[in-house]
């Protein structure tokens, strides 16, 4: 199950030369995304160590409303691997886009930045297709 994660408009600091929002930014966003999701799965810090097949498919463009959405697809032994997917609206059309997705994988670690467990920094009111990955 996917949840919003963030909701924003794209402005003219967040452009390339082209005018189109550049991949650090989009790239940025999807990550403070799956953060944000990591947070509501577990307490504790986790950092974001894999991002695989990242293409990005449409462009945005200033004004640009950006949706991205989160979902948690795994729960190893020291890490969360979320799928995240980034979403525009055209400010003049309305018409909304897909503009890429990809996976995100978080590591739990300690304070010496070491990985450690993940399940006993779950929190105990994650939704229940999470619980489900975690019984896996």
């Amino acid at each position: 199950m996917r949840y919003l994660s963030i909701r924003n408009r794209v402005y003219p600091k967040n452009l390339n030369p082209n005018g189109y929002a550049f991949g650090g930014f989009i790239m940025a966003e999807m990550d403070k995304a799956a953060s944000i999701m990591v947070e509501e799965v577990m307490h504790g810090k986790a950092v974001t160590v894999f991002v695989d097949n990242l293409h990005f498919q449409h462009p945005v463009r200033n004004g640009d409303i950006i949706s991205i959405y989160a979902e948690v697809t795994k729960i190893g032994k020291t890490s969360i691997t979320l799928h995240i997917s980034f979403e525009t609206r055209c400010v003049i059309s309305r018409d909304e886009y897909s503009v890429c997705d990809a996976l995100f994988v978080f590591v739990a670690i300690n304070d010496q930045n070491k990985p450690i467990p993940i399940r006993p920094l779950l929190r105990d009111n994650i939704p229940d297709y999470i619980q489900a990955l975690v019984s896996k």
